[in-house]
């Protein structure tokens, strides 16, 4: 598909990913384009039904696993159609520098990821970054601890930081755009259809 349209949507824990997710849904139907977008979607509230730990507990086999997944959900996504993810091995690979951070995985767990991610997130056009705007509503899944929230969005910025100063880091992603959404979903709606260059 030319000029296809590979998107992450990415963000710590409760920052309104799949909400706007949803709402991007709701507005292609309206203009009859939903049809043109595949939704890869990749969630770890059904992990502890297979023994894994997640949120803060998150050790090395529950971040191989979901690492294994982003990537077979980008390879088995739909090439003919633009892609829309509310998670991708991005998010992975920052809540496995935090894993790493507190002594739950090893650096050859963390190496891994970083593969992953040179393979796969160069394959995107854009990556756009929620941060923190609302407080943490308790599903009874998600970390509502607001303390992890804020390390994990500062692993995003400090990524932000590092792919904009480091040419290195830079030449691995030469296609990927690197952006923000902010305020309301209208907002962030608008806002995500022009970072892409869209239009509806």
């Amino acid at each position: 598909m030319e000029n296809r349209k590979v998107v992450a949507i990415v963000g710590a824990q409760s920052v309104g990913k799949t909400t706007l997710l949803k709402a991007l849904k709701e507005k292609l139907f309206e203009y009859d384009r939903l049809d043109s977008f595949c939704f890869p979607h990749s969630s770890a509230r059904t992990l502890p039904d297979i023994g894994l730990k997640i949120n803060e507990n998150g050790d090395e086999m529950t971040q191989l696993y979901i690492a294994s997944n982003d990537v077979r959900l980008y390879l088995e996504s739909d090439k003919s159609k633009h892609l829309i993810s509310d998670r991708s091995i991005f998010d992975t690979y920052i809540y496995t520098i935090s894993a790493f951070n507190h002594k739950q995985v090893k650096d050859e767990v963390l190496y891994i990821v970083f593969v992953l991610l040179q393979k796969i997130l160069s394959q995107y056009t854009h990556v756009l970054l929620i941060q923190p705007e609302f407080k943490i509503e308790d599903d009874g899944v998600r970390s509502t601890s607001e303390n992890w929230r804020t390390e994990i969005n500062d692993l995003f910025l400090e990524f932000y930081k590092e792919i904009r100063s480091n040419i290195y880091l830079r030449n691995l992603f030469p296609k990927t755009k690197f952006g923000y959404l902010t305020g309301d979903i209208e907002m962030r709606v608008e806002q995500f259809f022009r970072e892409i260059d869209y239009k509806l």
